[in-house]
């Protein structure tokens, strides 16, 4: 992921952060009793599963000699999962891969690496699970100079910062705008085209 990106996403959860700063709270979300949780099964052929349990759904691929599964849903899980992993397969899980950081992909990864596999995540991921929070990539920008912390405050028990732009982040934001622009239309061209030969 380029710095660009990772400067775009910043820019649009501030934006949408500072909107939802203006609604009520709403209540927290229900946590689902993961003793009632069962894991599905479904044979998708080549040594290949989906199981589907609470939260995302996981991709389970058999070789012959271990598993590879694609993201842990939640740590509660994870008897369930390596029960129903074994029943498919009667393999160990040796790799498992995170898709992305929320927590019904990688709640499980502790236990599963206490197993033995090995998890596997591109490094924003792990950034991201090691400090808990978007802080860990905000920080990263503004070392390059690209966001200034413009406050902090307490709210409801927890610490809110607040960043702004610099020059050079505004230019970052500006180019990549360029950039997507060009490739909307780029993509619109072909779109174009295709029809054109319908």
């Amino acid at each position: 992921m380029t710095i660009r990106t990772v400067l775009a996403a910043a820019v649009g959860l501030a934006f949408v952060s500072g909107v939802a700063a203006q609604q009520p709270a709403p209540p927290p979300p229900q946590q689902p009793d993961f003793s009632k949780a069962e894991v599905k099964v479904t044979d998708l052929g080549n040594k290949t599963f989906m199981l589907e349990g609470v939260g995302g759904n996981i991709t389970v691929a058999a070789g012959d000699d271990a598993v590879i599964m694609i993201d842990a849903q939640f740590a509660p899980m994870h008897d369930k999962i390596k029960a129903a992993v074994d029943a498919a397969t009667r393999l160990p899980i040796r790799y498992v891969v995170n898709t992305h950081f929320h927590g019904d992909h990688t709640g499980g990864n502790a236990n599963f690496a206490r197993d033995g596999a090995i998890v596997v995540a591109h490094d924003n991921i792990r950034v991201r699970l090691a400090a808990g929070t978007l802080y860990g990539a905000l920080d990263r920008l503004m070392a390059d100079g690209l966001v200034e912390e413009q406050g902090r405050e307490v709210v409801d028990g927890r610490e809110r910062r607040y960043y702004a732009l610099t020059d050079a982040g505004h230019g970052v934001v500006a180019e990549e705008a360029r950039r997507m622009a060009a490739s909307s239309q780029a993509v619109l061209v072909r779109l174009d085209a295709v029809r054109g030969m319908a």
